[in-house]
C-alpha cells in the first residue's frame, strides 16, 4: 500500500512522465485495481512513441483480466518477448483461454524446456506476482489449461 501511495503522488507531481505513468498502472493493475491501472497503462502507451513490449504485455494482462481473451492473445502476440519467461507464461495463459490450443502449448512446451523451475515453483511465483488470490487462482487455471501440471 505505501509503494501505491508513493506512485500516487509521483504520478500527481509528474502527470507527463509516460514511464511513470506505465509503471504506476502496471503495479496498480497486479494488486488487484484493474479498473484503475489498466488505463493508466492504455494512456503510457497511446503517449509513448516506443518501445511498446512492455506496455503491450501489461495491456495483454488487462484484456486477460477482464475477459477479453481475444484481446489478450492480439496484444501478447504483438509484444514478442521472447527471451523474457514471464512473457511466455503469459502468453500460455492468454492462448488457452483465446483458445488457441496450438499457441498455448507451444508456450508450455518452451517454460518447460527453458525454465522448469518456474513451472515447479508456479504457485510461488504467480502469488508474488498478483496481490490477490483469485487473479493468482484464474491465472494458474490457465496454466493448466494451456497443458501445465501446475502443483498447488
Amino acid at each position: 500500500e505505501a509503494s501505491l501511495a508513493v506512485g500516487k503522488r509521483a504520478l500527481a507531481l509528474n502527470p507527463n512522465d509516460t514511464e511513470l505513468m506505465g509503471e504506476y498502472g502496471y503495479r496498480l493493475a497486479l494488486s488487484g485495481n484493474w479498473v484503475e491501472g489498466c488505463p493508466l497503462v492504455a494512456e503510457a502507451r497511446a503517449r509513448n512513441p516506443g518501445p511498446l513490449a512492455y506496455f503491450e504485455t501489461a495491456l495483454a494482462l488487462c484484456a486477460y483480466f477482464s475477459g477479453d481473451y481475444p484481446l489478450a492473445a492480439t496484444l501478447i502476440k504483438r509484444a514478442n518477448v521472447e527471451a523474457n519467461p514471464t512473457y511466455h507464461a503469459m502468453a500460455a495463459a492468454i492462448f488457452a483461454e483465446a483458445g488457441q490450443t496450438a499457441d498455448a502449448e507451444r508456450e508450455a512446451k518452451w517454460l518447460e524446456a527453458n525454465v522448469p523451475a518456474l513451472v515447479k515453483n508456479a504457485r510461488k511465483e504467480v502469488s508474488f506476482r498478483f496481490a490477490r488470490p483469485q487473479d493468482a487462482d484464474l491465472f494458474l487455471g490457465s496454466l493448466r489449461k494451456a497443458g501445465l501440471d501446475i502443483v498447488d
